[in-house]
């Protein structure tokens, strides 16, 4: 997914109804039906730099049932269902993702969302469920979706807790995965789920992010350029404590460090430039009292 390293909030109204439109634009102009297409991202892990592909941005394909947590969050506009953003399934009933993606004027209509589970396309296959509603955490990206039904034969990925700090140190390893577009300035989502490397790198790397609270800062290893492209939003930072090997098979205790936060991305594989991800780590116990019902006070709801 694209993203501009702005203030948080800037950008938020209209953007995300805007790429909607412009998705679909883009499948009329090419012809493509609603379930031809798909968004990619890359993902992140502890693998060295020489393994990471030229061009990070394409990623690698997912194989079937490799993420079978993993989350594409679709849009209802105008008959079609188009994929906005990605998110991680962290209890049978709860996904998360970014408040970012249902900020704006053509998104706040929960009826209009569902999500799709356990299938690397994000129009076909794997589990379906509504989304009933949003649960946002004040100041931060971090956003919290109600389905109607729990999910079950699917185990949900764990998220960071308080005292976890490794996946925030620098030169950290971690992978990004998403249905994010595979190349710059295109609005068209990738067909298959990937996923690729990223580093955890100095927030100076990331542009304006002083402002913002509980934020770090990731990209491609060896400074190629971020990972993630537009579409990619809300996708996890998946850590895993003893790392991933080539095929990205996570080894020891694995679990979600950070959402994607941006809208629009000036990097999208362009070298220098890193990503800004939402610490989860900082939004676990709001995380834990939303899934156990106590942080009525916490959230908010959009009907």
């Amino acid at each position: 997914m694209v993203k501009r390293h702005t203030e948080f909030g800037h950008l938020r109204s209209g953007a995300i109804g805007l790429v909607a439109i412009a998705a679909i634009a883009a499948m009329a102009v090419t012809g493509c039906s609603a379930q031809n297409q798909a968004a990619v991202a890359p993902a992140v892990g502890p693998q060295q730099a020489a393994q990471d592909p030229p061009q990070i941005i394409g990623g690698k394909d997912a194989l079937p049932g490799q993420f079978p947590w993993m989350a594409s969050t679709k849009l209802s506009v105008l008959g079609l269902r188009i994929p906005v953003c990605g998110g991680s399934l962290v209890a049978p009933q709860w996904v998360l993702s970014a408040a970012h993606c249902h900020a704006s004027w053509g998104t706040r209509k929960v009826s209009s969302w569902n999500v799709r589970l356990n299938s690397t396309q994000w129009a076909a296959g794997g589990t379906t469920a509504k989304v009933v509603a949003f649960r946002d955490q004040p100041g931060s990206d971090l956003s919290l979706l109600k389905l109607d039904h729990p999910i079950t034969g699917i185990a949900p990925i764990g998220f960071a807790k308080a005292s976890d700090t490794a996946p925030y140190q620098l030169g950290a390893r971690a992978i990004g995965i998403g249905w994010g577009t595979t190349k710059a300035r295109n609005v068209k989502p990738s067909a298959v789920l990937k996923w690729a490397n990223e580093e955890t790198y100095p927030l100076t790397t990331c542009g304006n992010t002083k402002s913002v609270p509980n934020i770090f800062c990731g990209g491609a290893p060896g400074g190629q350029g971020a990972a993630t492209c537009l579409f990619d939003s809300g996708g996890p930072y998946l850590f895993a404590e003893n790392g991933f090997d080539e095929a990205g098979k996570a080894s020891g205790r694995t679990y979600v460090a950070g959402t994607l936060r941006g809208i629009f991305n000036e990097a999208c594989g362009k070298p220098g430039k890193n990503d800004d991800w939402q610490s989860v780590s900082a939004g676990s116990q709001w995380i834990t009292d939303t899934l156990a019902g106590n942080a009525q006070g916490l959230v908010t709801v959009k009907n």
